[in-house]
């Protein structure tokens, strides 16, 4: 495919280099002759010592092409100006035409083909960045064109530029695309969850320290900030997560250093809906029912344990309070919110082998998003 490329040249005043630029914009640039461009050009500023600008601008005659460009001579008394075509083609799908989000790979197979080299991983960004065709986040304009090798966008009309990486865990990131997105697959396919160590052995890194913040960073995208609350009946108690402490003799005394989860589950028929999970610093009221307001619609039924610290849901939730005398009662009255824990827990020992406090919550996170899909 022809592909029409670096396109844009600026020439005089007068009507012979008007019409030498008709003919020159009216040649089929191969990908052949825009990498030799490219290359001499790059050539010419690593010589000359310069930094890189958005627009370059070079007489043709030093770029010294042995027969033109696709064995059109190029006149020697105009100067090029190196820039893309902007992205109005259908195919690159940037510019005004209307496109539908992309779906994602249903099979090994599939996401295999469709995402095997950075351009087409690129493709796919851009296309859920603007599904409905680029818009310049400054001024709304519907045109801009690629800078090539640093993966931006300009828009034609005010110059600003974007990334199709910013704003998501993948900006400003060192790894190639094809990297992240079979890291993505990889954890969002996988049932039990993927370690670091699994991450590392698959995609080949060299550092275990890569894939653990490859996942650190996908853990963060799995908690959608607009998510709705859940609704109806909802179980609520909460749990500690932990080594075992000898010496202790168990409950909600304030001697425990674990770290205190609280769960709240949906209640459909003998089994769960949607769950809501949260790291929080103790067992206050002022803790447990901050979780609650931000979890449950208001007015929805809530049960819970006898604990004084739900107390204050009655006044934004129907809370319904179960008194609990036996501790291994809990488990009988609430038997959804206990399996959750009990699922949790084996998650963390058996996948992970344990995880420290401070990164937590985002362990959380991704358990919830695993249970909800």
């Amino acid at each position: 495919m022809l592909l029409h490329e670096l396109v844009e040249y600026r020439l005089g005043r007068s009507a012979a280099l008007v019409e030498a630029k008709r003919t020159i914009l009216a040649l089929p640039l191969t990908t052949r002759d825009c990498a030799r461009i490219r290359d001499r050009f790059h050539s010419l500023e690593a010589n000359a010592g310069q930094g890189v600008q958005n627009v370059r601008e070079v007489p043709v005659e030093m770029l010294q092409l042995p027969g033109g460009v696709n064995g059109v001579g190029i006149s020697d008394d105009m100067p090029i100006r190196l820039t893309q075509l902007p992205p109005t083609c259908c195919d690159r799908g940037w510019g005004k035409k209307t496109m539908a989000r992309p779906d994602f790979p249903r099979t090994l197979a599939e996401f295999q083909s469709r995402f095997a080299t950075e351009e087409q991983c690129r493709r796919y960004l851009v296309a859920c960045r603007w599904p409905d065709g680029y818009r310049c986040p400054r001024c709304a304009h519907a045109e801009a064109c690629e800078l090539g090798g640093r993966v931006l966008l300009q828009c034609r009309s005010c110059r600003h530029q974007v990334s199709v990486t910013a704003g998501t865990v993948l900006h400003r990131t060192r790894m190639p695309l094809h990297l992240w997105f079979a890291a993505a697959y990889l954890v969002t396919t996988h049932t039990p969850g993927f370690s670091a160590v699994q991450l590392q052995r698959q995609l080949g890194l060299a550092r275990y320290e890569t894939a653990w913040t490859m996942l650190q960073k996908l853990r963060r995208a799995m908690l959608r900030p607009e998510r709705d609350r859940i609704s109806g009946t909802v179980e609520v108690d909460e749990t500690y997560v932990g080594g075992v402490e000898e010496g202790r003799r168990g409950g909600r005394q304030r001697d425990s250093s674990k770290a205190i989860v609280v769960d709240a589950v949906e209640v459909r028929g003998r089994g769960s809906g949607r769950i809501r999970l949260a790291v929080v610093e103790d067992l206050s009221a002022a803790s447990l029912c901050r979780f609650v307001e931000a979890s449950v619609q208001p007015g929805n039924t809530v049960l819970t344990d006898g604990w004084p610290g739900y107390v204050p849901l009655r006044k934004t939730h129907d809370h319904r309070p179960s008194t609990v005398g036996d501790p291994k009662a809990a488990s009988q009255l609430f038997p959804r919110v206990h399996r959750t824990f009990s699922n949790l827990k084996t998650w963390l020992k058996g996948t992970h082998h344990g995880v420290s406090a401070k990164h937590l919550p985002h362990y959380v996170d991704e358990f919830v998003f695993r249970f909800n899909r």
